[in-house]
Order: structure tokens, then sequence, then C-alpha cells
């Protein structure tokens, strides 16, 4: 049979199981505890042996009469490469919008970590970055109960790659939780640990280790490729804003300019061009933004949009569509037209996540709320919450991080749970312009494990 055939079944066995949960819950019987609303996991055969007999007889019909539907048809699901762990898109999310299944990471970030504790392991995903080309990278962090990581707190580097048929985790170097990641358009990517200062490369074929040369109390939040020679890293040092540049060869501090308060550290950098480069954060007092321009040969201050004296506006995210269009967030929406920047009214609030654009018209952020992303649609801004993208309205569930590729390839992800507790897991939803799929909310072992 076709691999495809073997997951029906396993689909099958699973509706029907349910099924002879209904039937037997209707019959008065001994109260039992019953899966969460919402939750297909691996369920226990507890039922009634007369359910469990109709089932297998049903089971039985079901599968004698599409057997010859899926010998000779596509295999509609890729079944799981036996090379390390899959996760394997959910196209059932109308019978399963949400299951949670044990976590087998497919390489142990830290060797010292015996695999029962694993097993207990939280997963978190806090950035996202895709090409056009069916390649995107989400990256966050293994948390192992009361085990610190490499950069001294909790949480080691967990890296998954979408090829444009399944999700897979990918091994790299442990250098903590990431917290961002960027691909150039050859397919690069690079990913970077705020809290170790370090940050990954992705060459094509495996990822490397990479220290900056940074000044003493020098912090990195954020990370930009503008092309494969061009990427940028911006943060903090004790007396003012931080930015390295990698040109292809090597990471070189870059001079910051002169700032009146003398501080301040940024959190977020995009570029249109190698001239047109963007970087934000929190001026020194904590309360303004810090705005700088790069026009490819030197970094200036630039006036933030022009909402009073006493307004909060720190920005967070940026990202820049061209030399006469960026977006920068925080406690404020902000646009660049070319000339100055200028508030922008909307009812969402504050944004704390990153900002994606596909166009001037088409752009992506995550919200102040933790569950929902923010879609401007020509004119018009809408919120998506997690309830729109699919999952129940009982799962807690957070968004992280938010991109888009093209105007019909959004990606979300974040992390997913049970609303009474229990592990963290990886969440992906994506968007094709027309619905939203839940496509990872658990990993699952490769055939055979």
């Amino acid at each position: 049979m076709q691999p495809g055939f073997d997951d029906f079944l396993d689909g099958l066995r699973g509706q029907l199981v349910r099924a002879a949960q209904a039937a037997s819950e209707t019959a008065p019987q001994p109260a039992a505890r019953t899966p969460r609303a919402g939750i297909l996991g691996r369920l226990p055969l507890r039922q009634p042996r007369t359910a469990l007999v109709w089932a297998a007889l049903v089971l039985l019909v079901g599968a004698a009469t599409v057997a010859g539907v899926f010998l000779v048809a596509p295999a509609v699901r890729q079944s799981p490469s036996s090379a390390g762990n899959a996760i394997v898109p959910d196209t059932h999310i109308s019978v399963s919008p949400y299951r949670v299944e044990p976590l087998v990471p497919a390489v142990v970030a830290s060797p010292s970590a015996a695999p029962d504790t694993l097993e207990q392991a939280d997963y978190l995903l806090s950035a996202v970055a895709a090409r056009p080309a069916s390649d995107v990278w989400a990256v966050g962090a293994r948390v192992v109960p009361d085990e610190t990581g490499p950069s001294g707190a909790q949480g080691h580097t967990f890296i998954l790659r979408w090829d444009g048929a399944q999700w897979r985790e990918t091994p790299a170097p442990d250098v903590g939780p990431l917290s961002a990641v960027a691909v150039a358009a050859n397919g690069d990517a690079w990913a970077l640990s705020g809290t170790s200062a370090a940050i990954l490369r992705w060459d094509g074929g495996q990822w490397a280790a990479v220290q900056p040369e940074l000044p003493e109390g020098g912090v990195l939040n954020g990370l930009a490729v503008i092309a494969a020679d061009d990427v940028w890293a911006v943060g903090g040092r004790p007396d003012g804003p931080l930015l390295v540049h990698y040109d292809g060869e090597s990471w070189k501090t870059i001079d910051a300019p002169a700032l009146p308060d003398g501080g301040g550290t940024l959190y977020s950098v995009s570029g249109s061009s190698p001239t047109d480069v963007w970087a934000v954060g929190v001026a020194a007092d904590g309360t303004h933004g810090l705005t700088l321009h790069w026009d490819g040969a030197a970094w200036s201050p630039v006036r933030g949009a022009d909402v009073g004296a006493d307004a909060a506006t720190e920005l967070y995210a940026v990202a820049a569509v061209s030399p006469t269009d960026a977006w920068a967030g925080g406690a404020l929406l902000q646009r660049w037209d070319g000339t100055q920047w200028k508030a922008v009214p909307d009812r969402y609030g504050s944004i704390s996540g990153a900002i994606s654009a596909v166009s001037a018209t088409d752009i992506w952020m995550r919200a102040a709320d933790g569950r929902s992303a923010v879609h401007l649609n020509g004119e018009t801004w809408q919120s998506v919450s997690t309830v729109d993208m699919g999952l129940a309205g009982d799962v807690n569930a957070t968004v992280e991080a938010v991109t888009a590729a093209a105007a019909d390839d959004v990606w979300v992800v974040g992390t997913v749970g049970q609303m009474d507790g229990g592990r963290s897991l990886p969440l992906v939803l994506h968007w094709d312009g027309i619905d939203w799929r839940v496509v990872v909310n658990s990993m699952q072992p490769a055939e055979g494990e």
C-alpha cells in the first residue's frame, strides 16, 4: 500500500475511537475523565468492549471501501522520513484543530539531559523568517526543567525548518535561546541568541556558530539580512547603541552616531537595500523612541513622529519597504514617507513583535495581546486572532512572531499548551491567501521510533 493509505487508516482509526467514546458516553456509566474539547491526542482505549467491536467492524468496512482509491491515487499526506523527526502538516483541522503529542527532539541540545527530562521540556518559537521559495525558518528555545543552558539561563537552541513539504528540527550548535532569524535571497540564514550574543549561520548544509567581538557589556537584540554579504545586528552597550555588520568575510562594529543624551538601545533593524537601512529602539530615558538610518556610508539619527514630548514613543520593531516607505512599531505605530516619520492611527495599541511588509499596503504585525496578529490589507486594518487562524477557543496559544513571504504566504509561530497547565509545544500556522491552516501543533516521531 502507499504511505497515504497508511495515514488514512491512522486518521480513520482515530475518528472511530472518538465515535465509540461518544456512543459509550450516552449510556449510563460511572463518571470518567474525558479529553478537553478540541484536543485530539493519543487517546487511551477505555471504551466498553461492545463499542470497540463495532468500531473495529466499521474500520474494516471503511478500509475495504477506500483501499482501491488509495492504491491508485497520490498520497494526500507525506510520510515522515526515517532520518530524524518530522513535523507532519495537519491537513485535517476540521477534525483535529489542536493536537499535543510527545515531543522527541531530533538532536539533543544538551548531551547531559536525560531522555526522561526531555520528555518534560517546554518549547518556544520566538521568531520566523521566510523567502518565497518554500524556505521557512522558525527559531526559539527548548527549556529542560531544572537545567541551565549555555548562556547561563534556562533554554537551549531550537530550530525548525520548512522545506515545502514538511517541518523538521535542524541540528545546530547550542548557543542558548534564539530570539531572531533572517534569511537571504540565496538561502543563507542567520539566527541570533540575545542571551549569549552569539550568531548562527546556515550555509545551505549546516549551522555554524559565530561569536562577534563586541564591546564589553554589549548585547544584541535584532538581525537583518540585506544580502548574503550584507548582514546587520543591533543592540546596546553601556554607553549607547551597538551596531555590527557582516561584509561577507567578518563581523565588525560600526560607529554609532552621536546622540543628544548619549545612550539608548536598539531592538530591531531592517533594510530595503544596502543604502537604506533602519534601526529602532529606546532612548536613554526609557520612554522615547530611538531611530537611526544607514545611507550606505554612515548611521545618522532621525527624528521620530511628533506626538508630544510627554508621549511614550519607544520602538521595538521596524520594516523597510523602500526608501520612501518604512514602518516602525512599539508604543505607537509610525510610518516613514521619504521625508519624515508620522504617527499612524490604529485601534490595536502597541506593537510588541516584528513587522513584516509585503508591500506598502500589505503589512503584518504581532499584536501586543500575544494572541493575535494585525494585518493592513489595502487601507483596512484587521485583527486576526488564533481562533480566526483555526485554533479552538479553549486552546492556550500565544502568537510570538509573524512573517509574510508573499501576500498568499504568511506564517505565524508561537506556543500552544493545555489550559490546565502542562507542557508548551511549538505552534505554526499558515495563510495561503484564502484560508488559515494549523500546520504544526506538535512534533511527531519519525516512522519506526
